[in-house]
C-alpha cells in the first residue's frame, strides 16, 4: 500500500511538473517586414477636408427546411471619415505671354475625392452556422465606401472644394489686373472673375 502511495505521489508531482513547465514555456513569436514601394512627387493642392460620421447596420441569415429553422449574423457598423478634396496641380495648362502681357488658361483639373474611413464593428451578434468570415468583412468595407463615395456630404465638400479652387485663381486674376495684364480663359469656368 505504501508503494501505491508513493507511486501516486511521484506520478501527482510529475503531471503537476509537466503541466508547469507546460504552462510557463509559452511563447509569441512577431514577425515584421517593411515593405518600401516608392516615393512619388505629387503637385496636389488640398483645398479642402470634411469629417462625418455614419452608422450601418448588416444582417445576414441563412434559413433551413423552408425557412423553419434560422441562423443570424448582424453587427452594427460605425464609420467616421475623412474626406480631402484636392486638385493635382500639375494638369493645370496656363501659359504666360510676357510680349502681349496676356495668361492664358487652357486646362484645369477635375477634383480628385480621396476618403479614409475609420469602420469599427460593434454588437456582433453571429450564430455557430452562420458566422462572420473575413469575406464578411471586406463585403461590409466595399459597401460602405461606395455609400460614402455617394454621401451628399461629399457632394457638398466637392463645391466647396470647387469655389476654393477658385478662390485661389482669383487671386492670379487680380494680379494680373493690378499690372494690367489680359487673361484669356479657354476653359469657361473663371468667367466671374475676369468680370469683377
Amino acid at each position: 500500500m505504501k508503494k501505491i502511495a508513493i507511486l501516486l505521489m511521484v506520478f501527482l508531482i510529475g503531471v503537476l511538473g509537466t503541466l508547469w513547465f507546460v504552462k510557463n514555456n509559452h511563447t509569441t513569436i512577431t514577425d515584421n517586414q517593411l515593405i518600401y514601394n516608392g516615393i512619388e512627387q505629387i503637385s496636389k493642392l488640398q483645398v479642402t477636408e470634411g469629417y462625418f460620421t455614419e452608422v450601418h447596420s448588416y444582417k445576414d441569415s441563412k434559413s433551413y427546411w423552408n425557412n423553419l429553422v434560422s441562423f443570424d449574423k448582424k453587427a452594427l457598423v460605425v464609420v467616421n471619415s475623412k474626406a480631402i478634396i484636392s486638385y493635382d496641380i500639375s494638369k493645370i495648362n496656363i501659359q504666360a505671354d510676357s510680349i502681349n502681357k496676356t495668361i492664358i488658361v487652357d486646362k484645369l483639373p477635375a477634383p480628385e475625392i480621396t476618403i479614409i474611413p475609420d469602420i469599427n464593428y460593434y454588437d456582433i451578434q453571429q450564430s455557430s452556422f452562420n458566422n462572420f468570415t473575413a469575406s464578411d468583412f471586406n463585403k461590409i468595407k466595399d459597401d460602405v465606401m461606395i455609400e460614402l463615395k455617394q454621401n451628399p456630404i461629399v457632394d457638398d465638400l466637392k463645391k466647396q472644394a470647387h469655389n476654393r479652387l477658385f478662390e485661389e485663381l482669383s487671386k492670379l486674376m487680380l494680379l494680373s489686373k493690378q499690372y494690367q495684364w489680359k487673361v484669356i480663359d479657354n476653359t469657361n469656368s473663371l468667367e466671374q472673375f475676369l468680370k469683377g
